[in-house]
């Protein structure tokens, strides 16, 4: 799980540096070539980032920007899963809060596996108004999927998210 933990902890730091760039590169140029870099080092050939921007922002983009940005956290990792599916494939879950300072509750549920270009984003799922996760985008996740391990680094504050992380 070493190998995922280090992936995850990278891409939660590629990421920032993206959203931060997302708003203070002035060179578009500069910021896709960071994206793509992004897209090809972690996530499978049919997802991408959901950090974009205009082409050409005009100068109130920038200044939107730094109220986002000075309300910014890098995502905080809850735990880690390590599942096999129906067919014996592992994957991994991974459990995320949103990007928003001081957000310390699950925010987006992210799936892993091995592919043809080593371990990458394969499933997007987000939260939904039942506490649970509804997909969103990427491979849909099948079930049943069998427990494997849990890795748990630290526990979200919202009392459903608690209950989850707590009971496996």
């Amino acid at each position: 799980m070493h190998d995922v933990e280090q992936f995850v902890r990278d891409f939660l730091s590629d990421e920032y540096k993206l959203r931060v760039a997302c708003y203070k590169e002035p060179d578009n140029l500069k910021f896709e070539q960071m994206r793509s870099e992004h897209n090809a080092k972690f996530y499978a050939e049919d997802l991408e980032t959901f950090i974009r921007r205009p082409e050409k922002p005009d100068p109130s983009w920038y200044e939107d920007g730094a109220k986002y940005l000075s309300a910014l956290q890098e995502r905080i990792l809850f735990q880690i899963k390590k599942l096999s599916d129906e067919k014996s494939n592992v994957i991994y879950s991974v459990y995320l809060s949103s990007e928003h300072k001081g957000d310390q509750s699950y925010f987006e549920l992210y799936f892993l596996k091995e592919t043809s270009q080593g371990l990458r984003i394969t499933s997007i799922y987000v939260t939904d108004n039942e506490g649970g996760f509804e997909y969103l985008d990427g491979e849909e996740v099948g079930e049943p999927l069998k427990l494997i391990k849990t890795v748990k680094y630290q526990p979200p504050s919202d009392p459903a998210d608690l209950e989850e992380y707590e009971s496996k």
